[in-house]
């Protein structure tokens, strides 16, 4: 064994030194090992790259069906693992656009794009749920807009088209709803119901109801209330439409009132102000033989009638069955409009006394007292008149001195009066008196008296 085991050994060293003395046979030898090698490797790749697009066809149909166990290969079979997760990820992403496709625009939906079985059955589903839901959103806003809801729909962008198209049907609502009521509220006494093409019965009993309601309220003050309840509103209406209908009718309503408060507030300032110009007949029904009254009062009052002006103060300044929606507004504008007018009478009046005053300063029969009130005024102005006539016409001292010592009018009347009385008249007087006194003096006990007082004192003796 030992003889055999060297003969061996001796044979491979011979070999070796053989080897090592021909290197191109050394070379040769590694070539063809590296060839040999290659073609291993290339035939390797091959059937890896064989078995990867088999797993791939399988992977296109269902992703459960995907395994790279098969690949003996350790770089293949990790090309063969990311190959699936990068197949994986564009599945995904075909699925999503799909899907997203079908929930903003269900009509140009197609799932066909998506080759993975699951991710297709996923669109597929998600399809018919976006179809579902549409067909339910848009019965319940065929229905009841106030029940439609767009809450639902997940998509970011169909939803926004969906609030875009309820906010474009509520307002398409709200138009038809304003323009039907807009052609009897335009013209009310034009209006028939009939011809509104309203499609039932019980829509153009509301609305014939209503119209009642608004000329009664117009032309006689009744009924006006029935306006006012914002609840009223036609029966079997829509509950979408009722909010609507509620929001017009009141804004149309609103509108008319402001539009007869201001209509009526020119007539009453002018009325007024101006009574010559007054047309009661454009007054409501109501008000007419009030508006009458009134004006009659105020052309007494204007033409310095003062029995007239203090009955017209003493009137109530609106009418029994004024809407009472309309109440305040116009007592506000009434008391206005009256304290311009009672200026201007008692400016007048002032200036009418302050004349009459001096009239009567310049004789007895020049004093005219029936422009004052009767009562107690007129007979104050009466009692100066006699004194005058008796001072002036007759010489009495008496009746001189008394009208010297009384005021020019009574504490009473108007402060506008007795300021201006005060302010232009009495200094007049002052004057009147001084001349009068003159004249009188001459020939009498008070010849050489600068003064009625001094006058006086020596008149009395005092």
């Amino acid at each position: 064994m030992k003889i055999l085991a060297l003969i061996i050994l001796s044979a491979l060293f011979a070999g070796s030194f053989a080897f090592a003395q021909d290197p191109e046979a050394e070379r040769a030898a590694m070539e063809a090992a590296a060839v040999e090698e290659k073609a291993r490797l290339e035939t390797a790749r091959m059937k890896a790259e064989s078995m990867k697009e088999s797993i791939m066809a399988k992977c296109a149909g269902d992703f459960e069906e995907c395994s790279c166990d098969e690949i003996d290969d350790e770089k293949g079979k990790s090309e063969c693992e990311a190959g699936i997760e990068k197949a994986k990820y564009e599945a995904k992403e075909a699925r999503d656009r799909a899907i997203k496709g079908c929930v903003s625009n269900l009509e140009a939906c197609d799932c066909s794009s998506v080759e993975n079985a699951q991710g297709k059955e996923e669109c597929e589903t998600e399809k018919a749920k976006a179809s579902e839901l549409k067909a339910k959103i848009e019965n319940a806003c065929k229905t009841d807009l106030s029940l439609c809801s767009c809450s639902e729909i997940e998509n970011d962008e169909a939803r926004r088209e969906c609030e875009n198209k309820r906010k474009e049907a509520l307002k398409m609502a709200e138009g038809e709803v304003l323009a039907a009521l807009n052609k009897c509220f335009n013209d009310v006494d034009a209006c028939d119901c009939n011809n509104l093409g309203l499609p039932k019965q019980e829509y153009i009993d509301f609305c014939e109801a209503e119209k009642t309601y608004g000329i009664e309220c117009r032309d006689r003050g009744l009924y006006c209330d029935e306006l006012e309840e914002m609840e009223l509103i036609p029966p079997s209406l829509p509950s979408f439409l009722q909010p609507i209908f509620k929001k017009t009718y009141k804004e149309l309503i609103e509108k008319e009132k402001e539009k007869g408060a201001k209509k009526a507030a020119k007539m009453m300032e002018d009325c007024i102000l101006k009574p010559e110009e007054c047309d009661c007949s454009h007054a409501p029904e109501y008000a007419q033989s009030f508006c009458e009254q009134k004006k009659q009062l105020q052309l007494k009052c204007f033409a310095d009638n003062y029995d007239a002006c203090m009955e017209l103060d003493a009137t109530p300044d609106l009418p029994e069955g004024m809407p009472a929606f309309s109440v305040g507004l116009f007592s506000k504008i009434a008391s206005a409009a009256k304290k311009i007018q009672k200026g201007i009478v008692q400016s007048r009046a002032a200036s009418k006394v302050g004349a009459a005053i001096m009239a009567c300063m310049d004789s007895a029969e020049s004093c005219d007292c029936s422009v004052a009130p009767e009562g107690k005024w007129r007979a104050f102005c009466e009692r100066k008149k006699e004194l005058i006539g008796q001072c002036r016409g007759n010489k009495n001292y008496d009746a001189c001195f008394t009208l010297d010592e009384e005021p020019v009018i009574t504490e009473d009347v108007p402060d506008v009066i007795k300021n201006y009385v005060n302010k232009n008249i009495v200094p007049m007087v002052e004057t009147k008196k001084a001349a009068i006194y003159n004249e009188m003096k001459a020939g009498t006990v008070c010849e050489n008296m600068a003064t009625l007082k001094e006058c006086r004192e020596v008149y009395y003796g005092k």
